[in-house]
Parts: structure tokens; sequence; C-alpha cells
């Protein structure tokens, strides 16, 4: 599926001068963001809303920009699928954890029965998404959640499994699997699907995904 991406729309004729151009100007629009972001949250500030307001700061998805000569999205491979989740809740909140880092994996579906539990509200029992509140609470990651996805036309498409220390992803097209070991490769340049020693592994989040 990737070979066939980068003939098509001829990634491989990009020279090194203008990959760096690109990433150049990805990096303008990051700071423009940054900027008024910063606006924003001084405003807030002035009017004396800061320390009454959560802020949760996400994005719907990343870019190749090069990276396993790719660009754009539509992969479950770093830099298309990695993309920031911040939540800043105010400190008047006993949940409040400043500096927290977890790495849990999460859902943008999470979004919804976070804020509703923020708000006192009960989110619809038909979900498959949760309130991020209970990981803040107890101070670090909850074991045990996978998460799924996937994308594409059905005859190219492909879907992902992971438990945020091992991610799974499978290509309709040929049949193609991926294994990466978050904690050793976040990058996912190393390919373990065929490594006998991981093949339990491989086989649970696949029949989890399944």
């Amino acid at each position: 599926m990737f070979r066939e991406r980068r003939i098509l729309t001829k990634l491989d004729q990009l020279s090194p001068e203008l990959i760096r151009e690109s990433r150049r100007r990805y990096y303008g629009l990051i700071s423009h963001v940054y900027y008024q972001l910063g606006r924003l949250l001084g405003e807030l500030q002035t009017r004396g809303l800061y320390d009454n307001t959560v802020v949760l700061f996400n994005a719907d998805h990343g870019e190749h920009l090069g990276d396993h000569r790719l660009w754009g999205k539509t992969t479950y491979l770093h830099g298309s699928a990695d993309v920031p989740f911040v939540l800043r809740l105010p400190p008047s909140l006993k949940d409040a954890r400043p500096g927290l880092q977890i790495d849990t994996p999460v859902l943008t579906a999470d979004l919804h029965p976070t804020l509703l539990e923020l708000a006192g509200l009960q989110p619809s029992p038909d979900t498959d998404a949760i309130s991020l509140l209970p990981a803040i609470r107890d101070g670090g990651e909850r074991k045990g959640r996978i998460v799924c996805g996937e994308c594409g036309h059905p005859a190219d498409a492909n879907a992902f499994a992971t438990d945020g220390r091992w991610k799974y992803v499978y290509y309709s097209k040929g049949g193609v699997e991926h294994l990466f070991d978050l904690a050793t490769d976040r990058t996912n340049l190393h390919n373990l699907a065929r490594d006998p020693r991981h093949q339990d592994i491989r086989n649970g989040l696949r029949r989890h995904l399944i």
C-alpha cells in the first residue's frame, strides 16, 4: 500500500531541500497555533476566568512530513496517529494533577465522557469511550485497556489495536501486518510481526481487533 502511494504521488522524487522546507513551514504553523493559544489564555486571565476554566488541547491527526517516506495522514504509524492530548484542570478541582503524564492509550471519543463528568453529567452507556478523570485521580495509568481504529477505503483499509506498550496494525491489501514495541521503538521503525518471540502478543492484539 505504501509503495503504491509513493509511486502514484511521486513522493520518492521529492528532494531533501523540499522536505526540509515543508517541515519548516509546518513548524511555523505550529508556532502560530501556540501564539494564538497564548492570546486566548491571556484573555482568560485578564477576565479572571483562567482559574475556573478547563482547557483541553487535542488534534484529529498528525502529519508524516516525510516520515516513513510518506506524507499526509491515514496511517497508524508514528507521526500520523500520535497526537497531543493535553488536559489542564482548574487548580480548584480536587482532580487536578499538574505535570502528570499518562501513557495509557486514549481515543478522541474520550473527550465526550471526560467533559460530561467534569460538568457533573453522565455519558450514554452505549459507548466504548471512557472518562479520563479516574486515571488522573489515580495519578497514573489504567492497565488493561486496548483501543482500536480503522481508516481508508475497504480495498486498502488499515486497522490497529494498541495496549499502550504494543501496537498492532493490519493492512487489508495483501494482509500485511505490523507489530511495534512502543517502549523501545516509539517511532515505529522495527516491525516485529514475524518475530517468533512476539507471536503471542501479535495474535492477542489481532484477536482483539477482529
